[in-house]
């Protein structure tokens, strides 16, 4: 595997030392720690708050095709325009053209070559202009035009894939979490042996004094968030309760960490009552169990031309987006089209490509962005 060293961040990141970049009294700073350039981010940003402008391009109804049996819809993007509308949980997977024509499903239901049945969840991926479809158990891959090709047997899930031999991993146990870079034959003699990126203690469920009962939800338990930039090569991984995002190659190498100016948004009790669904007397124990305030980030996605996106709480019901450009500087709040969530949207070279709710079901569009041409050109 090739390692790539970013000495031009490095360099960079000590020419915006001498800079003294700022905004009113605010500046970012870069501290070298360990070897590693740390870039510190005032609380605001270098360029103030955007909306992004945008025009849609293609819509995709998948229920008006006869027999679609898809309720929830995920997707997935391929660089000539194609697009994969599929439901995890019914293993029905639908394949369009760059028109938004229908060409068909991708696979059969069933446990042959090729086929996946009710079950583990599947994810698809568009890799190397091919498909590829896995679950916790298997991994199938077609050709760009849905033609089955090989499967293989998993013995852990991929949540990216990175290359034909290659994705990372998430691996919780008990009060632990690690995201690891692993060979899709791991376990195999001849595999390498995985390569953790990001790990975190003391993450997963809020327990109730006897430990006999427990929840986790996104506001307030501390998990692992990552993203990976394949243009780039870049991963980002970050513990939620904190503002602190580290960015590495492919060799696991610390390249730089960027971190921003933030205070977690405190919780009141009628906030936690809301959030914890307390019914009765009996769900009481959930008011201490809970912490007092909010996990600082929620969401993280590499967007195009080496910027960062990281979603963070204001409140319970609301959230804001930060955008990072690739020196690591923070320089907008990115205010998002309505309906749009970044949870279920893919940021390609000219636009977005979003999942939007519709009446009693849900649509997919692509949307092609108007300003912001350092980001999307």
């Amino acid at each position: 595997m090739r390692k790539y060293l970013c000495l031009s961040s490095i360099l960079i990141c000590i020419v915006f030392i001498g800079a003294g970049l700022t905004t009113g009294q605010d500046k970012v700073e870069v501290k070298m720690i360990a070897g590693v350039p740390h870039v510190l981010n005032p609380a605001k940003p270098l360029k103030g708050m955007i909306s992004i402008e945008v025009e849609k391009v293609l819509e995709i109804d998948p229920y008006k095709i006869e027999d679609v049996g898809m309720r929830l819809i995920f997707f997935a993007r391929n660089d000539d325009g194609s697009v994969i509308l599929y439901d995890p949980n019914s293993v029905e997977a639908r394949r369009f053209n760059s028109k938004g024509e229908h060409l068909g499903l991708l696979f059969r239901k069933g446990q042959g070559p090729g086929e996946f049945w009710q079950g583990p969840g599947v994810n698809i991926f568009f890799m190397n202009n091919q498909i590829w479809a896995f679950n916790m158990v298997k991994l199938a891959k077609y050709d760009k035009e849905g033609r089955f090709l090989e499967d293989k047997k998993l013995r852990s899930e991929p949540v990216i894939l990175v290359s034909d031999d290659l994705c990372f991993i998430r691996d919780r146990r008990m009060d632990t979490e690690k995201i690891e870079l692993a060979s899709l034959d791991l376990g195999k003699e001849n595999s390498s042996p995985a390569i953790v990126f990001f790990q975190a203690e003391k993450v997963g469920m809020h327990r109730s004094p006897d430990g006999k009962r427990g929840f986790a939800n996104i506001w307030v338990t501390p998990s692992v968030n990552f993203t990976y930039d394949p243009a780039s090569q870049t991963f980002y991984g970050a513990l939620n309760t904190e503002y602190k995002i580290h960015q590495k190659d492919l060799m696991g190498e610390t390249v730089a960490v960027i971190e921003k100016s933030h205070k977690n948004v405190k919780l009141s009790r009628k906030d936690k009552e809301q959030m914890l669904h307390i019914r009765d007397a009996s769900d009481n124990w959930k008011f201490d169990a809970c912490p007092d305030y909010l996990v600082a980030i929620s969401g993280l996605a590499a967007l195009p031309s080496g910027y960062l996106a990281v979603e963070r709480f204001t409140s319970v019901q609301e959230r804001e987006i930060d955008v990072f450009d690739p020196k690591g500087q923070y320089v907008y709040v990115l205010k998002l089209p309505e309906g749009i969530r970044l949870d279920k949207t893919q940021f390609f070279r000219s636009g977005i490509a979003a999942i939007l709710e519709r009446n009693e079901g849900y649509i997919y569009a692509e949307f092609k962005v108007k300003n912001l041409p350092e980001i999307f050109r």
